[in-house]
């Protein structure tokens, strides 16, 4: 089918096209039949008039075969028109050529001759109807030239004999060109369904196209906002609810795949356990930032800390602010006789920073700091939870503080007991 924007138009193009494929159809019948009429009229009438008229015939036909090959390859939209006039004076020049057999190879002394080529004009007028009721004007042009040539022929040659005959061909024609009519809106209002059925799947795609681009839009937003709520605005770092909805289900399916290990007899040695270290750090003194320098200056210092506690991790470790001036870092893939390295390391690493607050003014802060090593050494075999891991290295944290503050703590597990070393 061939697409256009235009309503009217997309049904005329289609209508003309459909005229062309019938025409390519039919060509092959016209040759048929010019011979078949040949052969008949072959030993009644002059033998060089019927072989000349069967040659031009023909010949004609198969000139339309290389029109119609030009048109599957040249034709455009544009110039509709200019094929339409043309497909009318070679449909006009085709019936003539057929409509002469009624007047130059008919023998009057041979009636049953004359009442084949009759006939023969009216199956030619039925398969007019059938192949170019698309376009009425060359259904009406060709038929007429086909049927009435040899109904003129035969009505002038004799016209007692041919009077019933006329009477009837003409009742035939009217009814076959009724046919004709009706097939002819009956196309006209199949295409019109098809191009309205086109434009409502086309619409009904674009508006799926829309509504898919849409949730796609929306499946991103809820993406955004979910990895919003899962940040602190402040500082930009992870939040708690990050910690209890995604590191502690990895922390604790890690807990039980080593669980399963050990039952099976791997005696790993401490030093080359790899696991994960989990670091409470909380900032000395941070009420008397607020208190002094105004709650805009705390804000500040939670930020810078915040910078200073990443810069000092790895890329895929966690760092989270707990709440208040207390964070939660989480190390992943750490080694265990690593971990109270790289516990002083953040600890000096915020006890030599700077950090900038309002009006330009300066200070150096300390921290507090409590960790443990998971998967715990000294326990026994059982499910240890992502709470109790926190609650430890924040129980680690408080005996900081008690031991004066500026302090890294280690919580070791001790059979069902925990030891706090002071590093």
């Amino acid at each position: 089918m061939i697409e256009h924007p235009d309503r009217e138009l997309y049904v005329e193009l289609n209508k003309f096209d459909r005229l062309i494929s019938n025409l390519a159809a039919s060509m092959s019948a016209t040759i048929v039949n010019s011979m078949v009429i040949a052969a008949v009229l072959w030993n009644v009438i002059d033998r060089q008039r019927v072989a000349t008229w069967c040659a031009v015939n023909v010949l004609y036909a198969l000139s339309r075969y290389a029109i119609i090959f030009f048109y599957r390859r040249r034709f455009a939209p544009a110039h509709l028109r200019i094929w339409r006039a043309g497909t009318y004076v070679s449909f006009a020049v085709a019936g003539i050529l057929f409509g002469s057999s009624g007047l130059f190879l008919m023998d009057p002394a041979q009636i049953e001759y004359d009442i084949f080529l009759y006939f023969v004009a009216g199956g030619m007028v039925v398969g007019s109807a059938g192949s170019y009721h698309n376009e009425l004007p060359i259904y009406f042009i060709y038929s007429a030239t086909v049927f009435l040539l040899p109904t003129v022929g035969i009505y002038l040659m004799d016209l007692e004999i041919s009077k019933p005959m006329i009477v009837l061909g003409a009742v035939f024609y009217a009814l076959v060109s009724f046919m004709a009519m009706r097939l002819s809106r009956d196309l006209r209002d199949s295409l019109l369904l098809r191009y309205d059925n086109i434009q409502l799947v086309r619409r009904l795609e674009e508006e799926k196209a829309n509504t898919e681009r849409l949730n796609e839009q929306l499946v991103e937003k809820n993406r955004e906002l979910n990895e919003l709520s899962l940040v602190d605005p402040l500082t930009s770092l992870r939040n708690r609810r990050y910690l209890f909805e995604i590191v502690m289900p990895e922390v604790e399916a890690f807990g039980r795949s080593d669980r399963r290990t050990r039952s099976m007899g791997d005696n790993r040695t401490s030093g080359g356990l790899k696991g994960y270290g989990i670091f409470v750090v909380d900032i000395d003194h941070f009420k008397q930032v607020n208190d002094t320098y105004g709650h805009d200056s705390g804000d500040m210092v939670l930020v810078q800390f915040a910078d200073r506690l990443r810069e000092s991790v790895r890329s895929d470790d966690v760092v989270s602010r707990f709440g208040g001036e207390e964070f939660v870092v989480v190390l992943k893939q750490l080694q265990e006789d690593h971990a109270a390295g790289i516990a002083r390391k953040l600890h000096g690493h915020i006890r030599t920073s700077t950090f900038t607050i309002s009006r330009g003014r300066t200070l150096n802060l300390t921290c507090s700091m409590g960790f443990v090593f998971f998967p715990l050494r000294g326990s026994t075999n059982r499910e240890v939870t992502f709470d109790e891991l926190i609650s430890m290295a924040d129980g680690a944290l408080y005996h900081a503080k008690s031991q004066g503050r500026n302090a890294c703590v280690q919580a070791v597990c001790n059979g069902e007991s925990v030891d706090y070393v002071l590093l």
